[in-house]
């Protein structure tokens, strides 16, 4: 009795971002398509499938419905990752691939600018920060509601 008293208690878990922990954990279905898509996007053992929460951050849109936190690792190297379920398959949301083209350039700023004393290294570098701009300007933001447009009124 105890136990379903419990059980019954799982949907009002919190995350930190207000967001519940679905009734349902994650399906047998959808471990094999997050594998797939974990092949892909961070190669390596996946070490953990967190539990899978109801809602997106705003930054995902609407056409999300539900995330999870999923981290592979390689030698040396853990790579985490939220991914979204995007009208109803896994699939990384377009802040979770924002933020991944703003580290890779990061990443690969040294060889985008070349060396210092380069005859081009002003135009490149000129280049990399326009595209750093671009990048920064193309962040996915937040819908406003119409009661939070009234609200700031």
């Amino acid at each position: 009795m105890k136990r379903l008293a419990l059980l019954a208690l799982l949907p009002l878990v919190v995350t930190a971002a207000g967001r519940h922990m679905r009734y349902e954990n994650i399906h047998d279905g959808e471990v094999s398509e997050i594998q797939q898509l974990m092949s892909e996007l961070a190669p390596g053992a996946i070490v953990d499938i967190d539990s899978v929460y109801e809602g997106c951050s705003c930054e995902e849109g609407p056409a999300c419905t539900d995330q999870v936190w999923v981290v592979s690792h390689q030698p040396g190297r853990n790579t985490g990752l939220w991914l979204s379920r995007m009208e109803g398959h896994w699939a990384l949301g377009p802040y979770e691939k924002w933020q991944r083209e703003i580290a890779d350039l990061y990443r690969h700023q040294s060889e985008f600018l070349g060396p210092r004393d380069a005859p081009d290294f002003a135009a490149r570098r000129d280049a990399y920060n326009q595209h750093m701009l671009e990048l920064q300007m193309s962040k996915p933001r937040c819908e406003a509601t119409p009661s939070a447009s009234a609200a700031a009124r």
